[in-house]
């Protein structure tokens, strides 16, 4: 407690400081004033408070509370949150080589990467993530998993997971190892000569490795199109995202514009000339689209250099400034906002000012496009699908985790179309696509005879048409089916490749690539909904 009174009359005796030689100067004065303040709110807490409070986790929470007033982006990050800062800037993490999500009241592997340590040790996608070094995760956050499986190099973890459809618990040691990142998961030349390339996060390497990723679907002969998969793409460093617009712009164009009260105005423009100037090129975006994913997506729209496809992205125009401090934190703060070339900012929310969000800009072309709520596609691609594509309630059952648990009880059997539609005809109705909110009413009026009666013909007749659905699209159950068995032992990338073909986004992008409507769209003349 003395060290929080030393700290007390350091902050006292800094604003007495200031206060002279900033005198005329308003914001100095209410700086000072509000120090003044905050040292005595600190020596109160260190001299009356119920307990004894260290002064790290009072400052600690008065940083991160100035932090969250300001927007939701500028935080205050020590020890093993700066993790997802230092990745990006080395190129690789210390860890086991998986990935987590919460799925219900469980924490599920979502990936589980071949040849690394997870995957060797012999967990698999799907297995669900119950205690790491006997300390039990299965209720945390995702984002504190990862501060109990790093560690350094070399040294040994132990997994406790439960796989859906066994009654045992597995025990399973993994080695930590440096893993890469991998700015690209999946590269595919499709039908007609259209070249597909998923980019999963921007970091230093990522344009390099685009220029390798096209000239090798570019080995036998040219690509006639090429669909840049930003979907579910959470952006990374702004290096990449300018370094990435370079390969398909010429030499000089502006990129994006950085924009700040205290940080100034910087124009990003392409220093060198474009690898791929002519290459057509359509960009798959959705609601997860965001930040440096949304750089790229925004400039090459506004230039007319290509059709985005797919739904509206996130809206994170904002730019944050990482800063090391002396005690071993790190500071991320907003320091600009980013300006597509037209000049719209398509920050979503967040400031307390967001002026002119919802103004229209033209393109190069002269096509129109809106400030704020982020990118808007040029062609809005619908849920539903159709006859060859993954319908609605195939995805939601794959996004409940439904196809993944159905294809683990299968092992060794082979998965059926047949037997899935047995397995959603007996899944709880909260996993039912639809049926979430009719399944809370029926647990929160258990007594109530006539609304449990409206309640179980509701699911039960959306349960009927789930049903229906998947009969009709037995083509694409299957080979969802297949694709979640094959990817157990060859990871999610090959779920998302084999895929492809029934994804109606990627359909949408082929389909403008081999028809004149991609020059079309360009120019201004046409554009619908799918």
């Amino acid at each position: 407690m003395r060290h929080l009174l030393y700290a007390t009359l350091l902050l006292c005796q800094l604003s007495v400081v200031l206060t002279p030689a900033v005198a005329q100067d308003d914001y100095y004065r209410g700086l000072s004033s509000s120090m003044e303040d905050f040292g005595t709110v600190l020596q109160e807490i260190a001299t009356k408070y119920v307990e004894d409070v260290g002064p790290e986790a009072v400052v600690r929470a008065g940083i991160r509370g100035t932090l969250a007033d300001l927007d939701p982006y500028s935080v205050y990050l020590v020890d093993d949150e700066r993790e997802s800062v230092d990745r990006l800037a080395t190129g690789y993490y210390v860890g086991l080589g998986f990935s987590v999500a919460r799925v219900d009241s469980a924490l599920v592997l979502s990936d589980v990467v071949p040849d690394f340590p997870a995957f060797r040790a012999g967990l698999r996608r799907g297995d669900r993530l119950i205690a790491v070094d006997g300390a039990l995760v299965a209720s945390r956050p995702v984002d504190s998993v990862r501060r109990f499986t790093r560690g350094p190099e070399g040294s040994a973890c132990r997994l406790t997971v439960v796989r859906h459809g066994r009654p045992d618990t597995l025990e399973l040691t993994a080695v930590r190892e440096r893993i890469p990142l991998r700015p690209i998961s999946v590269v595919e030349r499709l039908a007609d000569g259209v070249g597909y390339i998923r980019i999963d996060q921007f970091s230093r390497r990522v344009a390099t490795q685009l220029t390798r990723a096209i000239d090798s679907l570019q080995t036998i002969e040219p690509l006639t199109g090429l669909i840049l998969d930003l979907r579910d793409n959470p952006g990374g460093l702004l290096e990449g995202a300018i370094q990435m617009s370079e390969i398909f712009l010429p030499y000089g164009t502006l990129v994006v514009s950085t924009r700040g009260a205290n940080a100034g105005n910087t124009d990003h423009t392409t220093t060198a000339p474009a690898v791929f100037p002519d290459l057509p090129l359509v960009i798959l975006v959705n609601a997860s689209t965001a930040s440096s994913s949304e750089i790229v997506a925004g400039a090459l729209q506004d230039l007319d250099r290509a059709v985005v496809v797919g739904s509206r992205t996130f809206g994170k125009g904002l730019v944050q400034t990482v800063r090391p401090l002396r005690n071993g934190a790190t500071l991320k703060l907003t320091t600009s906002r980013y300006y597509t070339p037209s000049g719209r900012c398509i920050q979503e929310e967040g400031l307390r000012s967001d002026a002119g969000r919802d103004q229209t800009y033209s393109t190069r072309n002269g096509r129109p496009v809106r400030a704020g709520h982020g990118i808007t596609p040029d062609i809005m691609v619908k849920p539903n699908g159709d006859s060859h594509g993954v319908p609605a309630t195939l995805q939601a059952l794959m996004r409940n985790w439904v196809v993944a648990d159905y294809v683990s009880t299968c092992t060794p059997t082979p998965p059926s179309a047949e037997g899935f539609v047995a397995c959603v005809s007996a899944i709880p109705a909260v996993r039912l696509p639809g049926c979430a909110t009719l399944a809370a009413v029926a647990t929160e009026t258990p007594t109530d005879s006539t609304v449990s009666s409206l309640v179980q013909q509701a699911i039960e007749a959306q349960r009927a048409y789930v049903v229906r659905e998947l009969v009709t699209h037995r083509t694409a159950v299957e080979a969802v089916l297949q694709a979640e068995a094959v990817s157990r032992m060859r990871g999610r990338d090959e779920l998302t490749r084999l895929l492809l073909p029934y994804d109606p986004d990627v359909r949408a992008g082929q389909d403008v690539l081999t028809t004149r409507r991609y020059r079309a769209l360009l120019r201004g003349e046409s554009a619908s909904d799918q």
